[in-house]
């Protein structure tokens, strides 16, 4: 950062010519100064260049073809995600609600599966954005790591600058690491999502606190050994006590079943789209109306 301020205070003292030649001469500082800026004003640093390698080819199983395969570039490195959204959306003159699904450590979706099927989908028409993270790295960890939840943030501003989203009705769900990040969501991104879903997931209760400006429905087997019940459960309890809108669905004779559709109920799905946030925090980008998805 030093250099790049450097620059503008010759700049602004006539030394253009030296300015010049230090860019030409260090494009990689001024590039990653740019970045670490960028970075620092989204709340979070994220790498600088390359590829994030997705950890996985069919996130959605076999409903992965019939999601759009979607690449952005977030501080020059390249991000996949994939996106599903109603036939017809762009010409249909409406706002769409818009679900981001955070995948378990294998990276499978498995929320974006259920809310594509047919008979969801036309109840609760939505787009389905599911980002596929580099293996070794997380959405969102007590503690302060948010890496994969701030990418996602920027993919769902990526997408929304090119469909009719309504970003006042932005979800997250996610499965176990997926789970987490939803609890992560709660505690660093109140003003973004409207209500979180977190399933076989959990997080520091002592964060409780910062976490009561959100809804969030969390979804846990009891049985579960993976992800314990019951620190999950205190967390919820917590956030209550300090008057936020948590709730906890215990299923007794679960453990840690992700792909399980009594996870995924049409009761969840009626709470989640219910909640909306009472002003529009991401605003699209401009850019041209493109043809919805499949």
């Amino acid at each position: 950062m030093k250099a790049f301020f450097l620059i503008l205070v010759l700049a602004l003292m006539g030394g253009g010519a030296y300015a010049y030649k230090y860019l030409r001469e260090n494009p990689e500082a001024v590039r990653n100064a740019v970045a670490d800026s960028r970075a620092k004003n989204a709340g979070n640093i994220l790498p600088f260049g390359g590829i994030e390698t997705p950890r996985i080819k069919d996130p959605i199983g076999a409903y992965t073809p019939y999601f759009h395969k979607n690449s952005v570039r977030i501080n020059e490195r390249s991000y996949t995600y994939y996106s599903y959204g109603p036939a017809g959306a762009a010409a249909s003159g409406a706002k769409f609600p818009l679900v981001l699904v955070l995948h378990g450590a294998p990276g499978n979706a498995y929320a974006a599966g259920f809310l594509a099927m047919p008979k969801v989908a036309k109840k609760y028409p939505a787009f389905i954005l599911a980002p596929v993270l580099a293996a070794g790295t997380y959405w969102a960890l007590p503690g302060g790591e948010k890496t994969g939840l701030a990418a996602s943030i920027e993919m769902i501003r990526d997408f929304a600058a090119r469909n009719p989203v309504d970003v006042t009705r932005l979800y997250v769900i996610g499965c176990s690491d997926g789970g987490t990040g939803a609890f992560g969501a709660a505690r660093h991104y109140p003003d973004i999502f409207a209500a979180s879903v977190a399933l076989a997931g959990t997080w520091d209760p002592r964060d409780a606190a910062h976490m009561t400006r959100m809804p969030l429905w969390a979804v846990h087997g009891v049985q579960d050994t993976i992800i314990p019940f019951a620190t999950a459960d205190m967390t919820v309890k917590k956030i209550q006590a300090f008057g936020g809108n948590a709730r906890m669905f215990p299923i007794a004779d679960m453990g840690h079943e992700c792909p399980s559709e009594r996870l995924y109920i049409d009761a969840v799905w009626k709470w989640m789209f219910a909640q909306k946030l009472s002003s529009a925090p991401v605003a699209a980008p401009a850019g041209s109306a493109r043809t919805a998805p499949r």
